[in-house]
């Protein structure tokens, strides 16, 4: 890139920015290319966790112990496949999101180069009018040339005053020229850069919407492989118990239920120690004590989770924001939009961007964020709360809009804080 086009990238965020997401996806799609060898032992994220309960359970001597904890494995790899998933899902959209911004700058860029090039006719149009009219009064207009045509002392003063005011007009003229000329150039390279970034940015895109379908595919594997093994484990703990497959099933619910409330629990006094710290507050706003922007009324929250649970049922696809299929993001984004706040369209902007609210301070149309840290790069997933510890969300490829307790899922990676739009 040229000098002016590297003080044009230091001068934009948002195209310093791309290029990191573009890096970033070209990275990624190099290490599933370099990592394909492994993937084959390996074939969604958790199988090591798969692989031990299936030892487990062929175990002719298996303990009841050791296949309780086969199951809990068999629990622990099926979350990992899926926010796997939720993670590719979440590249995807920040890439799209990213591609979208990407040929809007280059449509604003083109705009402007077009502007500049019309207005460098328009000069080079002045300059040739003018040159036109020197040469329909002679061709020449020297000082001497006006003194010895002169008639008197009075004209020869008129005809200098003339040449002065001709002499600088025609001086601005050409400047005028050049800087039209300096212009257009400076837009088209702006423009040629832009283009450059609208292909990068598609191709990152590209790059992550494959990302996501193939972490689909592994979780959907993930799965298949999760199940038979649960199957085959709960058929032995009943031989071992001597109870039947359906009372060890509804024994095993129970547990689950049990550890999910433990590890709420333990989510929550974590996120309260947080909050009580006052120490996390990621954006750059004030309106809440723990950062972020927060503008919405109750009435709104109220309008926004009504919008939300009318679209209970609907599919999930990549990247959509509605009217009839939403990602994540794009249910809450559009839900507050359609209350009259706007917010970011991606989960990781919204985090960043919205007020910080204790859990304990939730109250309806409030957002719910996961992520792997505490930062809200790491963010994964968003959906909107709506009282009772219940949320509305868009969740993945083939499970529709649905309402679920937010602390049945990967509870460990609940963001320190709720949002409040």
């Amino acid at each position: 890139m040229t000098g002016r086009g590297e003080a044009a990238l230091a001068a934009n965020p948002w195209m310093r920015w791309l290029r990191v997401v573009a890096a970033a996806v070209a990275c990624a799609s190099l290490l599933l290319i370099l990592a394909a060898p492994a993937a084959q032992a390996d074939p969604y994220p958790g199988y090591s966790e798969v692989r031990a309960a299936k030892a487990a359970v062929t175990k002719q001597k298996a303990t009841v112990k050791e296949l309780d904890a086969a199951i809990v494995r068999l629990e622990k790899a099926m979350e990992q496949a899926e926010i796997a998933l939720y993670q590719a899902q979440e590249e995807y959209t920040t890439a799209q999101w990213a591609n979208v911004e990407a040929q809007r700058q280059l449509f604003a860029a083109n705009g402007r180069a077009d502007e500049a090039e019309r207005a460098l006719d328009d000069a080079r149009a002045d300059l040739a009018a003018l040159a036109m009219m020197s040469y329909r009064e002679g061709g020449t207009f020297g000082s001497l040339e006006a003194i010895m045509t002169a008639d008197g002392f009075e004209d020869v003063i008129a005809r200098s005053d003339a040449l002065d005011r001709a002499s600088r007009d025609a001086a601005m003229v050409v400047e005028q020229v050049r800087a039209a000329e300096l212009v257009a150039q400076t837009m088209q390279r702006y423009a040629q850069e832009a283009a450059e970034e609208a292909v990068l940015a598609e191709a990152a895109s590209h790059a992550a919407y494959d990302a996501a379908i193939e972490a689909d595919r592994q979780a959907k594997l993930a799965f298949v492989e999760t199940q038979e093994t649960r199957e085959e484990a709960i058929t032995r703990l009943a031989q071992l118990r001597r109870t039947s497959s359906s009372l060890e099933y509804q024994r095993q619910v129970g547990l689950a239920k049990e550890r999910q409330r433990k590890a709420a629990a333990e989510a929550a006094r974590w996120a309260a120690i947080v909050a009580a710290s006052g120490a996390y507050a990621d954006s750059g706003g004030n309106a809440t004590p723990f950062g972020g922007i927060s503008v919405g009324t109750p009435q709104q929250a109220e309008v926004a989770v009504q919008y939300a649970l009318a679209q209970v049922g609907e599919p999930y696809c990549y990247g959509m924001a509605g009217p009839d299929c939403w990602d994540c993001s794009g249910l809450t984004s559009t839900s507050w939009r359609i209350a009259g706040v706007s917010i970011p369209r991606t989960s990781r902007d919204q985090y960043n961007y919205v007020g910080k609210i204790p859990y304990g301070d939730m109250r309806r149309g409030d957002l719910i964020f996961w992520g792997t840290s505490t930062h809200y790069s790491s963010i994964y997933h968003v959906a909107m709360y709506i009282g009772n510890n219940q949320i509305v969300e868009a969740s993945k490829p083939g499970s529709p809009n649905k309402v679920r307790d937010y602390r049945s899922w990967a509870v460990q990676n609940l963001m320190p804080f709720a949002g409040r739009p």
